[in-house]
């Protein structure tokens, strides 16, 4: 788990894209898994303001589904939304 503060949605999917890629570029051998012969990362990306009356455990249970979508669809790929309040 990740957690950005003082961060807004667009300014986090940059930093997991830029993570994703990097991990992308070391190609560490992975030969059993379904998505490839390399690691990748699968992200759910979940984000809140502090106006907002959603609390932290909507916040890792959100990232959590979405990073099971994530995985459901294909893995190496990130899903990302901001919770109502």
């Amino acid at each position: 788990m990740l957690v950005y503060s003082n961060s807004n949605l667009d300014d986090s999917l940059v930093l997991i894209l830029k993570l994703m890629d990097s991990i992308r570029k070391l190609e560490i051998p992975n030969p059993d898994a379904p998505s490839g012969p390399n690691v990748t990362v699968s992200v759910g990306l979940s984000n809140i303001y502090p106006e907002m009356e959603s609390n932290r455990d909507d916040l890792i249970r959100s990232a959590d589904h979405l990073l099971y979508t994530v995985k459901d669809t294909g893995r190496d790929s990130v899903e990302f939304e901001t919770l109502n309040s």
